[in-house]
């Protein structure tokens, strides 16, 4: 049950795809010209960097993907602005700083 839960729903991906489109967005892959993609049925998180620091679990962005099916080629895209999951909140310093 919980991995359903992890999966976009149907709406979230119509909502991914007709981004894209809306942007023009190519779907040649850039490493072997081909057409043919699918969309991630979930979202994958990108860790902010930090140099000479591993952090499990730190502050991440989450991402909506494209898979290529000739090459198997990820493109990502920022799920926050497309409108897939919406922004945390920062919580404001108690200590007023």
């Amino acid at each position: 049950m919980t991995e359903e839960k992890e999966k976009l729903s149907k709406e979230q991906l119509e909502t991914f795809a007709g981004w894209l489109k809306e942007k023009g967005i190519g779907h040649r892959c850039p490493v072997c010209n081909s057409n043919d993609w699918t969309l991630g049925d979930r979202l994958i998180r990108s860790e902010f960097f930090t140099p000479n620091v591993t952090t499990l679990g730190g502050p991440s962005m989450p991402m909506a993907f494209m898979l290529c099916n000739n090459c198997m080629y990820v493109r990502q895209f920022a799920a926050i602005p497309i409108g897939l999951v919406k922004a945390e909140k920062q919580e404001e310093d108690p200590g007023g700083e």
